[in-house]
């Protein structure tokens, strides 16, 4: 993560699925800049919500109209703003709740982006508030052991370590270090003197009870580390490719947006899939692209190089329909081969090809073996 703390950044922080609520994040130094553009009272109520909210030197919270960058459209939401350190990262911060439907977040995201919050990185807001002191490590830790719970257990153990059940018996066990080193360096000042300020019982006492407690931590750690972790199977390719086709064929459903526009796909999208005994998170992703200005569709590609380092298995979609170029297939195979991920090369879109042996011609190029299923697995490296 290349981070950068004088850049202000946006993030939808509520599941990136269809629900009745969501919750779009903004954190930096420009946040309050950025909402005095952003909210647009549709009211005289909410220009004085508005005008309390940036005035205000603590934390307020009230419902404004946000511009939504088309034509004038607005939509309602409640905003919380935290003016100054007091805030979970430890600068100003500020939360939009709006209806949960996605092509309302994601315009809103969008217009935030273009007022100049830039999308932030995986696990930023935490590790911005882990850099100011609003959390220690294990907290910080703690909060993707919430995320990534799987049962009552799991949720339960990452709970406790969030509220400090880890962290705060650390600090106890190095008060007690000190202490005893205290003690030690006291009677090596004073090794001429008859002044004992620790004997040695005691002091093989304080180990052992030390000794006891780092034993009892290290098995909580191991039971927490234990934990399954479902595997991930990234869907990568360019845009317009069929990716989303083929992630909402998977999982049943018409979970991500299918456009014959390229680029619809700005975020990640991900839906669990169970089968007889094994579940597996499929994640459809931006579509690959080399863009070099500031827009949302080009800062996706950021979010696809997130998920690429942490995917189980990198499902390579290769549009069959397009006359694709053997020299650009070779080289975006051989770097995501480089990336060490187990990966398998998926034809798209063979009802819509013309030429039938453009599947056989995929195989001949990559040297791949076909798969009763139609896949293409490329061979081990």
């Amino acid at each position: 993560m290349k981070l950068d703390l004088q850049r202000t950044i946006v993030a939808v922080s509520s599941a990136i699925a269809p629900a009745r609520r969501a919750i779009v994040r903004l954190s930096g130094q420009e946040t309050g800049a950025i909402l005095a553009r952003l909210l647009i009272p549709a009211s005289s109520q909410q220009a004085a919500v508005k005008q309390a909210l940036l005035a205000s030197n603590r934390a307020l919270s009230g419902v404004v109209d946000c511009d939504l960058g088309l034509a004038g459209r607005t939509l309602e939401s409640r905003v919380y703003y935290w003016p100054n350190a007091r805030s979970f990262t430890g600068e100003p911060c500020a939360e939009l709740h709006l209806l949960g439907s996605l092509p309302l977040v994601e315009l809103l995201t969008e217009q935030i982006a273009s007022l100049g919050a830039l999308p932030a990185s995986r696990g930023e807001f935490t590790l911005r508030s882990f850099l100011a002191g609003k959390i220690d490590l294990t907290q910080a830790e703690a909060v993707l052991g919430v995320i990534e719970a799987e049962s009552d257990d799991q949720l339960s153990v990452a709970l406790g370590q969030l509220g400090g059940n880890l962290s705060t018996p650390i600090r106890q066990l190095r008060n007690q270090l000190l202490e005893v080193i205290a003690h030690l360096e006291a009677g090596l000042d004073f090794v001429e003197e008859d002044i004992e300020f620790i004997s040695v019982d005691e002091l093989q006492n304080q180990l052992r009870e030390i000794n006891t407690q780092l034993h009892r931590i290290a098995q909580q750690l191991q039971s927490r580390g234990s934990r399954s972790r479902t595997p991930q199977l990234l869907l990568v390719g360019l845009p317009n490719a069929g990716k989303s086709s083929l992630f909402n064929a998977l999982v049943g459903s018409e979970r991500a947006i299918v456009s014959a526009q390229a680029g619809t796909t700005r975020d990640a999208i991900s839906q669990r899939i169970e089968f007889e005994e094994l579940t597996v998170e499929l994640i459809d992703t931006a579509g690959m692209e080399e863009l070099q200005e500031a827009t949302p569709r080009a800062l996706a590609q950021s979010v696809l190089q997130d998920r690429l380092s942490t995917a189980d298995l990198i499902l390579f979609c290769i549009d069959l329909s397009e006359n694709f170029s053997e020299s650009w297939l070779v080289g975006e195979w051989s770097k995501l081969r480089a990336l060490g991920t187990p990966m398998v090369v998926v034809g798209t879109k063979l009802d819509a090809a013309e030429n039938r042996n453009c599947e056989a011609r995929l195989r001949t190029i990559l040297g791949a073996t076909h798969r009763p299923n139609g896949e293409l697995e490329a061979p081990p490296a």
